[in-house]
C-alpha cells in the first residue's frame, strides 16, 4: 500500500516538473522580417536581322548580344543549262535541207525542239542525239456544246428607183419593170428566190404609197408597190432578204 502511494506521490511531482519547464522553454513570438526586392526577369527576346540579338528585361533594361552569325557556307554546283535561255533560236518548222546549229529551235509535228549540237542536217526532231523536247504538242479539247442557232443573215438588200433603176444593191444581179403585171421584178445574184424559204422586208420611200407586196416568180424577187388608189403603182423602194435559220 505504502509503495502505490509513493509511485502516486512520484508521478505528481514529474507532472509538475514538466509543465514549469515546458513554461520556461516557451520563448515569445519574433517579429515578421522586412520583405524581399521583387527579382528581375526577361520580358522579350528580338531578332536584329543582323546576327544579334537584344534581350529585354522586365525593368527595363536591354542588352545586344555580339553578331552570332555562324560563318559562310561552301559555294554549292553550278546547276545544268536549261533549255529556255536567252541562246535559244527559233527556226520555224523543221527541214530535212536546213543545217542546224546548237541552241536552234524547231516546230514539227505540234511540237518544239532544241537542237544538242551543231551540224545538225536530216535528223528528225525526235532524235534524242541531237535534239531535245522543249514544248510538247498538248492533248486536243473535248467537243464544246452546240450553241443555238445565229441570228439571220443579210443574203440581198438595196434601193431601187421608180422607173426599176437599181440606186444601191448588195447581191443584186438587176431590176426591172414589169408594166404589163405593174411589178418590180429583182434577179438577186446567185439565189434561186423562193418566198417561204426567206425572210423579206420592203418599205416604200415616198409618202404617197399606202403598201408593199412581194412575192417570187421563176426565182425572182417580185414587188407590187399600192398607191392612194388601192392599185399598184411606180415609185422607190428599199428591200432586205434575210436568210432564215
Amino acid at each position: 500500500m505504502r509503495f502505490f502511494r509513493l509511485m502516486a506521490i512520484g508521478l505528481a511531482l514529474l507532472l509538475l516538473a514538466g509543465a514549469i519547464l515546458g513554461t520556461a522553454c516557451a520563448g515569445a513570438k519574433g517579429e515578421q522580417g522586412p520583405k524581399g526586392a521583387d527579382g528581375v526577369g526577361m520580358k522579350n527576346i528580338v531578332n536584329n536581322g543582323d546576327g544579334t540579338f537584344t534581350v529585354r528585361l522586365s525593368n527595363g533594361m536591354e542588352y545586344t548580344t555580339d553578331d552570332m552569325t555562324g560563318p559562310q557556307g561552301e559555294k554549292g554546283d553550278k546547276g545544268d543549262t536549261g533549255l529556255t535561255g536567252a541562246g535559244i533560236a527559233w527556226q520555224d518548222d523543221w527541214s530535212s535541207s536546213t543545217t542546224y546549229s546548237e541552241d536552234d529551235a524547231v516546230g514539227w509535228l505540234g511540237s518544239s525542239y532544241v537542237s544538242k549540237q551543231d551540224n545538225n542536217t536530216n535528223h528528225v526532231p525526235t532524235d534524242t542525239i541531237w535534239w531535245d523536247l522543249w514544248v510538247a504538242k498538248g492533248d486536243r479539247g473535248d467537243q464544246g456544246i452546240q450553241g443555238p442557232p445565229g441570228p439571220s443573215m443579210i443574203v440581198a438588200m438595196g434601193f431601187i428607183i421608180g422607173d426599176g433603176t437599181i440606186g444601191r444593191s448588195y447581191n443584186i444581179t438587176s431590176c426591172s419593170w414589169n408594166a404589163a403585171e405593174e411589178r418590180y421584178e429583182i434577179t438577186l445574184t446567185g439565189i434561186n428566190y423562193i418566198t417561204g424559204r426567206y425572210v423579206t422586208l420592203v418599205t416604200p420611200t415616198t409618202g404617197y404609197v399606202y403598201g408593199a407586196g412581194y412575192e417570187s416568180d421563176s426565182g425572182k424577187l417580185c414587188v407590187v408597190l399600192i398607191g392612194s388608189s388601192g392599185n399598184p403603182t411606180v415609185s422607190s423602194f428599199s428591200f432586205m432578204v434575210l436568210e432564215t435559220p
